[in-house]
């Protein structure tokens, strides 16, 4: 019954998921009375175009993770089925499109 209900996309087409990405998730804001999370989820309402994935990279930061004199973790591949090998190979292209991955 639920796997008939996962391939029936014509009864419930989504097109564009509504993803608020304003509210704070219950570890967030911890620190905060409750004037200063309103006003917080204020700014991040006014505000809300840029948090919004996608768009152009900053080059006002660079990331970097100090390894130090750590090598790199060495693991073999997992082991992929065909489909959710493409479905990986899809999502490198996009992050390295993005330039999100190098």
């Amino acid at each position: 019954a639920f796997a008939e209900h996962i391939n029936d996309q014509s009864q419930h087409p989504v097109d564009k998921l509504d993803i608020n990405l304003c509210i704070l998730r219950e570890e967030e804001g911890r620190r905060l009375n409750p004037k200063q999370k309103d006003e917080l989820v204020g700014v991040l309402k006014k505000y809300a175009s840029v948090f919004e994935p996608g768009g152009e990279p900053t080059s006002y930061i660079k990331h970097h993770i100090n390894t130090r004199n750590s090598p790199p973790v060495s693991v073999p591949p997992y082991r992929l089925s065909p489909v959710k090998k493409e479905l990986l190979k899809k999502k490198l292209d996009t992050l390295l499109k993005e330039n999100i991955i190098e």
